[in-house]
């Protein structure tokens, strides 16, 4: 085995327990009357993404000189996967932020039972009259 390959199956050996850290990490929003219990920090994106940059270089090391199919297979597989694992935290994420948005948004609620403007206040102006029907 060439030192290359060997340099190979090494970078892909230590990228194993990073690939997927979106999947592992990032999951749905809850329901709305709870809190929605969720990641909104993209670093396990940006992770992935690295990764997957990192073993595209890896594969495309190993297809130069000895052409070491085995090693281009891996590295472009786990490309693949961590380009999934990116585009699903993505997803995930964005509907967490939006989740955290929506749910701390003030709502419009009427004022309590005998809450009324302050002693004193002129009433509300009455609608105007309608006009009368043509004849």
């Amino acid at each position: 085995m060439s030192s290359r390959a060997v340099a190979v199956t090494l970078a892909a050996c230590l990228m194993s327990p990073l690939p997927a850290c979106s999947f592992i990490v990032t999951s749905a929003p809850s329901a709305p009357p709870a809190d929605p219990d969720c990641m909104q920090s993209r670093f396990p994106i940006a992770v992935d993404v690295l990764a997957s940059v990192v073993s595209l270089f890896t594969a495309g090391i190993a297809s130069i000189g000895d052409h070491n199919d085995g090693a281009v297979a891996i590295g472009s597989v786990m490309a693949i996967g961590l380009a999934a694992s990116s585009v699903y935290g993505l997803v995930r994420t964005s509907q967490c932020r939006s989740a955290y948005a929506n749910h701390y948004v003030m709502p419009a609620y009427a004022p309590p039972p005998g809450y009324g403007p302050p002693p004193g206040t002129p009433p509300p102006a009455s609608p105007p009259a309608p006009y009368p029907a043509p004849e």
